[in-house]
């Protein structure tokens, strides 16, 4: 038998702060609320606004920052901060290159036809060419 006692929540214990979540906001943040074309080239942007412009997850971001050879170029800043530039997000949404699918490859075209099936349907047109059907 426990000891402790168990307690039911009040209304001042409903407004207490939520435990602090230390891995950050990872969802799909809201729209900039600045344009990027309005700024110049060299303007830096975190991965959080880089996410909001182009309405993907932050994680994805960051997934991309990984990635030594993708094509959206970070810049390491004094004091540990990672950054790109308008300029570079503006050449990334540019290429208009698709992004690489993991998965089978596609298979290639057969090269010839599949063998028939000896329990296949009999058409019409085979039983009539069929010498059983001339009796």
């Amino acid at each position: 038998m426990r000891k402790t006692q168990t307690t039911t929540p009040s209304s001042d214990e409903t407004d207490a702060p939520k435990p602090r979540d230390r891995h950050g906001e990872r969802s799909v943040p809201p729209p900039l609320a600045f344009d990027i074309h309005e700024l110049p080239d060299s303007t830096l942007l975190t991965s959080h606004e880089v996410a909001a412009h182009g309405r993907w997850a932050v994680a994805t971001v960051e997934k991309w920052r990984q990635q030594p050879d993708h094509r959206l170029r970070w810049h390491r800043l004094p004091g540990g901060f990672v950054r790109t530039t308008v300029g570079d997000l503006k050449r990334f949404l540019a290429s208009g290159t698709p992004r690489k699918r993991p998965g089978p490859k596609p298979r290639a075209a057969p090269t010839e036809p599949p063998p028939r099936r000896a329990d296949r349907a009999r058409t019409k047109a085979d039983e009539a060419a069929s010498p059983e059907a001339a009796r």
